[in-house]
C-alpha cells in the first residue's frame, strides 16, 4: 500500500468519523429538543394544575372567612345582649337592695329615737322621783 492509499483511507476514515459525530450531534440535538419540549409541557401542565389547586383553596378561605365572620358577629351580638340584660338585672337588683337597706336605715333610725327617746323620759322621771325623795 502505498502512502496515497493510507492517506486516503485517513481521510475517509477521518471523513467517516466527523460523519459519526454530526450524526450523533443531530440526533442529541434533536433529543435534546424533544425532552425541552416534554418538560416544558410537563411543567405548563403542573403550572395550571397548582394554579387550579390555588384559586380553589382561595376561594375556600375566602369562603371559610366570610362563614367565620358571620358566626363572630352572631356571637358578638348573643353577647352583647346577654352582657345588656345581665346588666340590667343586675342594676335592678342593687337598686332594690338601695332600697331595701335605705327603709331598713329609716327604721333602724325611728327605732334609736324611740328608744332614745324612751330612755330619756324613763331618765327624767327616774330623776324626778329620786329628787322627790
Amino acid at each position: 500500500m502505498s502512502r496515497t492509499d493510507e492517506m486516503r483511507g485517513l481521510v475517509e476514515q477521518l471523513s467517516n468519523d466527523r460523519s459519526g459525530r454530526r450524526n450523533s450531534v443531530a440526533m442529541l440535538r434533536s433529543g435534546t429538543t424533544a425532552f425541552r419540549t416534554a418538560v416544558r409541557a410537563d411543567h405548563t401542565v403542573m403550572t395550571q394544575t397548582l394554579n387550579e389547586q390555588m384559586a380553589a383553596e382561595r376561594a375556600r378561605r375566602a369562603a371559610e372567612q366570610t362563614q367565620m365572620a358571620a358566626e363572630t358577629a352572631a356571637f358578638r351580638s348573643a353577647t352583647q345582649s346577654a352582657h345588656a340584660a345581665m346588666t340590667h338585672t343586675l342594676n335592678e337588683q342593687i337598686a332594690a337592695e338601695r332600697a331595701r337597706r335605705a327603709a331598713e336605715q329609716t327604721q333602724i333610725a325611728a327605732e334609736t329615737a324611740a328608744f332614745r327617746s324612751a330612755t330619756q323620759s324613763a331618765h327624767a322621771a327616774m330623776t324626778h322621783t329620786l329628787n322627790e325623795q
